[in-house]
């Protein structure tokens, strides 16, 4: 859910500041006020899903802390997050890797439709009777 803007652009004198990943810029500012309140732990929430967390949203000193109270709720989190490369973790990925209530799938183009059916079997497991 980073808020991206490709770096060819006509800079912004406000966009010079911000971070870049590869060719995106990152707005942390518009990030964080986009994600940090879908992050607030609810009782009416049945699931969160995030899509790719990685290098960008590190950017952010406040949406790491956010998903880690997501998982330390007893609110299902279904996550995408990237495969170390060269052995190296991104350290907050790395944080949600090894937490205790984390269970991690590795997707493939081969086990994409079998893993797929795992979690979806999972997640129907903890999500609340209707």
């Amino acid at each position: 859910m980073a808020v991206l803007v490709p770096s060819p652009l006509p800079p912004f004198p406000h966009s010079l500041r911000w971070p870049t990943v590869g060719k995106y810029k990152v707005d942390i500012a518009s990030f964080e006020s986009l994600a940090l309140p879908v992050l607030q732990v609810k009782e009416d929430t049945d699931l969160y899903i995030i899509d790719e967390v990685g290098k960008m949203e590190l950017y952010s000193s406040a949406f790491f802390p956010a998903v880690l109270k997501v998982l330390q709720s007893n609110i299902p989190l279904l996550a995408s997050i990237p495969i170390p490369k060269n052995g190296r973790d991104i350290p907050g990925v790395a944080r949600l890797r090894n937490h205790p209530g984390a269970e991690v799938f590795t997707l493939s183009a081969s086990n994409r439709d079998a893993v797929r059916e795992q979690i979806y079997n999972k997640l129907l497991g903890l999500l609340p009777k209707q």
